[in-house]
């Protein structure tokens, strides 16, 4: 008698092909480990089966672990060589609750105001510029800006931010990245 250790699920596959079993939807086991079963045979089985596990993502995946980016390459998990966007890095430097837009080029602040009850503190604000290396100028030019100045803006590095403030509304910010 020969003995042969087989995961579960191929198991469930032989009966199914054993018994004639015409399913064209294919499952794929899970990547957990499947039990294994034990089972006793007369003689080898007549049906050669590889089993391959299915890979742990998809083609074209992307995800971030960290601040690593990660890409998926032949079914798995690679860490690539290219970083998030800087204005990603920084809104979760900042801890902030949205996200950069436009494939991280451009990140969008809008403060509290009198009558805007919702929206970002002043010091998440802070936060994004110092990250930035905002020069004190712009801290200054948005310090002093007044509902009657209208749209404003600013430019230092890669960098331009746009802005306007009116005490109901609060600042509303975009900053843009050229790369």
């Amino acid at each position: 008698m020969k003995r042969l250790l087989i995961p579960f699920i191929a198991l469930l596959g032989l009966a199914a092909c054993a018994s004639g079993s015409d399913s064209s939807e294919s499952t794929r086991p899970e990547r957990t480990g499947a039990p294994e079963t034990t089972v006793e045979t007369t003689e080898a089985p007549s049906v050669s089966v590889m089993l391959t596990m299915p890979p742990e993502c998809d083609r074209g995946d992307i995800r971030t672990v960290g601040d690593e980016t990660q890409r998926c390459i032949d079914g798995q998990w690679k860490t690539t060589s290219v970083a998030p966007p800087v204005l990603v890095r920084v809104a979760r430097a900042c801890l902030l609750s949205i996200e950069a837009s436009d494939d991280g080029k451009s990140l969008t602040l809008d403060t509290i105001g009198t009558e805007d009850f919702s929206g970002n503190s002043i010091e998440e604000v802070s936060c994004v510029l110092s990250e930035l290396n905002a020069p004190d100028s712009i801290f200054e030019r948005i310090n002093h800006t007044r509902a009657l100045d209208g749209m404003q803006s600013g430019i230092w590095d890669e960098f331009t931010a746009y802005w306007t403030y009116h005490p109901d509304d609060g600042l509303f910010l975009t900053i843009e990245s050229a790369t």
